[in-house]
C-alpha cells in the first residue's frame, strides 16, 4: 500500500492531488527458466477518480557469464472510472504490449542493472471517443560501487520516447542521477 503526491504535472502538484494505491502481485516459476508474473493495482485519487491496472509478464531467465538476463513480453490493461482534466494521464481505457530485456550483475563490490523495453500502446478517452495508438521505447540503468562496508555510490540514467511513430503526439524524457549513501 502506498500513499503519495501525484507529481505528473505542475497542476497536480499545485492542487495537491494525492493517490492511494494497493498492489497485489504473484510470481510463479514454471520450467526451463520460464516465469510468470502478474500484478493488479487499484489506485484511488483525491479528486474522486480511481483506476485499475492489470499486468501479465511471462519471462525467460538465463544466467550467462555471471550476468542474469530476463526477456519476455509484457501485457498491460488500465481503466479509469472517469476521464478527468486534472493534469494527469487518465484515459478511460489503455492497453499495451511490450517486449523487454533486463540484465543484472553483482560482484559484491560492483553491480549494474540495465532494462530496455519497446512496444505499442493504445488509449481511448471519453472526451473524443477515439482511440490513439503509438509505439514507445524506454530504458534505464544503474551502475553501483560499494566503496566500503557502509559507503555506496550509484550512477543512474533513464529515458524514453513515447510516441515514436509521430513525435508531436508523444513526449521524450531523459534523467540522470548520482547518489552517495552512508549506511548506519
Amino acid at each position: 500500500m502506498n500513499r503519495q503526491l501525484q507529481i505528473d504535472s505542475l497542476e497536480t502538484i499545485r492542487d495537491g492531488l494525492m493517490s492511494t494505491e494497493e498492489v497485489f502481485s504473484a510470481k510463479r516459476k514454471l520450467f526451463w527458466g520460464l516465469k510468470l508474473k502478474a500484478e493488479f493495482h487499484h489506485r484511488d485519487f483525491s479528486d474522486r477518480n480511481s483506476s485499475n491496472t492489470f499486468q501479465l509478464a511471462p519471462e525467460f531467465d538465463r544466467n550467462l557469464f555471471g550476468i542474469d538476463f530476463s526477456l519476455g513480453p509484457r501485457f498491460r490493461y488500465i481503466s479509469f472510472a472517469r476521464h478527468a482534466t486534472d493534469g494527469y494521464y487518465n484515459p478511460l481505457v489503455s492497453y499495451g504490449e511490450q517486449v523487454f530485456l533486463n540484465a543484472y550483475y553483482d560482484s559484491g563490490r560492483f553491480y549494474f542493472n540495465f532494462n530496455v523495453s519497446s512496444g505499442r500502446g493504445t488509449s481511448k478517452n471519453s472526451v473524443t471517443s477515439t482511440a490513439s495508438s503509438d509505439f514507445s521505447g524506454e530504458g534505464s540503468g544503474t551502475l553501483g560501487w560499494r566503496v566500503g562496508q557502509r559507503f555506496l555510490a550509484e550512477l543512474t540514467a533513464s529515458g524514453g520516447n513515447y510516441g515514436l511513430n509521430y513525435p508531436g503526439k508523444g513526449y521524450a524524457l531523459m534523467s540522470t542521477g548520482f547518489k552517495i549513501s552512508y549506511l548506519f
